[in-house]
């Protein structure tokens, strides 16, 4: 690994967690859609997707697109480019426009039983970082979305990114599972060491918001982990909310913005309500929710490249 030139990294965020079923997918994408979305200054973002599910294919509505050669339970076109080229350090070739700005990268189901594999002479903790590196300076933004409990997968994505994103929720099963999961991220930084954690999100949070923050600090306190690193925004249970937008292949903001003509910031930059269609207020609360999320963790990033940047002036002069 120390051979790997990492500065085209620099810009890569992983959303990991051992357990599945935390909202990993639908944080992934909604931050890749509010970055490529921006008003001011739209970055440009490479999705991937190491999910053995190939859950962003399905929540973007894409698996039509002609260049991932979609097969129901088989493997796809772009999962076998994917792995051709992680196992024999080959381009990658994403897929262009999944949406303007989002061009995408996915695994297939079978990553699940038949995961990549490094040739000989490479290192299993490079098979992304280094064809990743060839081409993450095409992109503003690399965000890649896991498969829950597959090592070998999140290995290779912690192996490439230099932010964490770690979403869990705060029943009894999840809070036992998070000092696993951050082992497994403390270990990964030994491999690469520019490996950071940004921040910690609750998820599927119920009315209750003040205990179950309360429960998390004080099981992220116990392995060492600094309050400022929670988010205090929480993704809602919305459950209805979620399958919205995905059963018309669309993120909860864009139906929205096609049932109401506009994406529901331009009504909060305008200091005006959403004009609720029957039944879509939890979908709105939703897709407010992960917009404001996707805004945190643009704005950590951001703030951790400007003190960087102060810090590296200080020692020059």
């Amino acid at each position: 690994m120390a051979s790997l030139d990492r500065s085209a990294l620099d810009r890569v965020v992983v959303f990991t967690n051992r357990k599945g079923g935390v909202a990993k997918t639908a944080l992934a994408t909604n931050l890749a859609w509010n970055a490529a979305t921006e008003d001011a200054d739209p970055l440009k973002v490479l999705l991937v997707d190491l999910d053995s599910q190939a859950t962003v294919s399905l929540e973007m509505g894409c698996r039509s697109h002609p260049d991932l050669g979609y097969r129901a339970g088989q493997s796809w076109k772009a999962g076998e480019e994917f792995r051709n080229a992680l196992e024999t350090g080959g381009p990658l070739h994403p897929i262009p426009g999944i949406r303007p700005n989002i061009d995408l990268l996915t695994a297939d189901p079978s990553w699940y039983h038949d995961r990549p594999t490094p040739g000989p002479g490479m290192d299993e903790w490079d098979m992304l970082a280094a064809p990743l590196s060839a081409i993450a300076g095409d992109y503003d933004l690399v965000v890649i979305d896991t498969n829950p409990g597959v090592w070998e997968l999140n290995q290779m994505a912690l192996g490439a990114a230099r932010y964490v994103v770690f979403p869990f929720q705060t029943d009894g099963s999840s809070l036992e599972g998070v000092p696993y999961t951050y082992g497994d991220i403390l270990w990964a930084q030994e491999r690469n060491p520019a490996l950071e954690m940004l921040m910690f999100i609750l998820v599927f949070v119920g009315e209750d918001h003040t205990r179950q923050h309360k429960e998390a600090f004080d099981t992220l306190r116990r392995i060492g982990v600094d309050d400022d690193l929670v988010s205090k925004r929480v993704v809602p249970y919305k459950k209805g909310a979620a399958t919205y937008g995905r059963n018309r292949g669309m993120l909860p903001a864009e139906a929205l913005a096609q049932d109401h003509g506009k994406p529901w910031y331009w009504y909060a930059k305008q200091g005006k309500e959403v004009p609720y269609r029957p039944g879509t207020k939890s979908v709105a609360n939703l897709a407010e929710a992960l917009g404001m999320i996707a805004s945190e963790i643009l704005f950590r990033i951001n703030s951790r490249e400007e003190q960087l940047r102060h810090d590296s002036e200080e020692a020059s002069s």
